[in-house]
């Protein structure tokens, strides 16, 4: 697959083997109803559910009915950045990297026809050749009317316990130096296994997931975002070599760095407003 490619398949009566791909990919489910395992964590899934996934995650289906229907689209981060694109339409951290959202949005009747008008131009675009700005068109707003709806119905929008909104805030602050559970659960006073129940009820994952998944979207985004090395990525991480950094990013994403970025690509971002280490 070109690195450069937007695709969209129909997925019938079952879903591919357990998968890791370096590219975006949405599973729009149009009929059937099942698990939807996205790494580590399964989701049910059913019709009128969008999922979105980010390079490198696994994803793997397991259907209760025989009927499925999914419409499955991908795209490269070359093809199509999210980053690039945040002024234009606010996905990146709604929809995909969001850490503290579930990754799928659950479309409203109304809104399911308005997001299939979009999807049927973006096919006919796709299967008459049209030119790349068109097929981005389409692609964009698609994305734009999910991460609306997401906004709109997402049970998240209700308030966070102050307890924590705290503990996001500190993770956002120390992520790069505190690394265990017990560290923040020292700083919010309250034991590991409580801070771990907390977010598992809040947020669907426990702290040491969180605390993981913020590192690896940081290396990530520096991996894919900047012309950075891996070593000084490593060090801006507060890793004590890019060796033992590489073990770990292997171990969370299945990948070493190199590969990753090798797959991913560096972004024009890292040539227009590269991020600081």
């Amino acid at each position: 697959m070109h690195t450069m490619s937007l695709t969209i398949h129909r997925l019938w009566g079952t879903m591919s083997e357990r998968q890791q791909l370096p590219l975006y990919r949405v599973f729009i489910i149009r009929q059937g109803e099942g698990n939807l395992i996205i790494d580590t964590t399964t989701y049910v899934a059913s019709e009128g559910m969008i999922f979105f996934t980010t390079p490198y995650q696994f994803v793997d289906g397991h259907w209760s009915t025989s009927t499925l229907n999914v419409m499955e689209i991908t795209f490269h981060g070359d093809y199509y950045c999210i980053e690039y694109h945040k002024e234009e339409v606010a996905c990146n951290g709604v929809l995909f990297n969001a850490m503290y959202m579930t990754p799928f949005v659950s479309v409203t009747e109304r809104k399911r026809e308005e997001i299939d008008y979009v999807l049927h131009f973006l096919e006919e675009a796709l299967a008459n050749r049209d030119r790349d700005t068109v097929k981005r068109s389409y692609l964009q707003l698609f994305l734009a009317l999910c991460a609306a709806e997401k906004l709109q119905t997402t049970p998240y929008t209700k308030r966070i316990p102050d307890d924590m909104a705290r503990f996001q805030h500190l993770l956002e602050e120390h992520f790069r130096s505190f690394r265990k559970t017990a560290d923040y659960a020292q700083m919010l006073h309250m034991a590991a296994d409580t801070l771990n129940r907390k977010c598992k009820r809040i947020f669907g994952k426990s702290a040491t997931q969180l605390i993981d998944e913020r590192l690896i979207l940081e290396a990530k985004k520096k991996l894919h975002l900047t012309t950075d090395t891996i070593k000084e990525i490593a060090g801006a991480l507060n890793f004590q070599d890019e060796y033992y950094f590489s073990r770990y990013f292997k171990k969370q994403v299945g990948v070493s760095p190199r590969t990753f970025r090798e797959h991913t690509g560096i972004s024009k971002v890292a040539f227009t407003s590269p991020l600081s280490s």
